[in-house]
């Protein structure tokens, strides 16, 4: 179950979601035909609330490091982790959407700290 709500006033561009997965919580934002500039605007807006990311690393690096935060509950396929930030409550991971289709995608989504 998932609910979209337009809170940003942003257009059809970005999207916010928010529900249950199985039975873990998430809340998600897209950003659909996206470019650097959109992913930075991304990045810089969550480095505004929580500082800069606790990993940004090589690709091997933040594949274990979400396979460890995250439920696999949701499932990106064919997607990379860019940036991932962990708070006291909350992980968060900036995703590279890649959907062969020559647009970039991306993808912040949230869950509880399991930890």
């Amino acid at each position: 179950m998932s609910t979209y709500a337009d809170v940003l006033k942003s257009g059809p561009n970005l999207m916010t979601t928010y529900g249950l997965c199985g039975t873990v919580p998430y809340a998600e934002v897209r950003v659909f035909n996206g470019n650097m500039t959109q992913s930075y605007q991304l990045y810089d807006y969550f480095c505004k609330l929580y500082s800069v990311p606790t990993y940004e690393d090589n690709r091997d690096k933040m594949w274990q490091l979400y396979d460890e935060l995250f439920s696999e509950q949701k499932v990106y396929p064919s997607a990379y982790p860019v940036a991932i930030w962990v708070t006291e409550r909350v992980n968060i991971v900036l995703l590279l959407l890649d959907d062969n289709t020559g647009y970039s995608n991306y993808v912040v989504y949230a869950e509880p700290n399991r930890q």
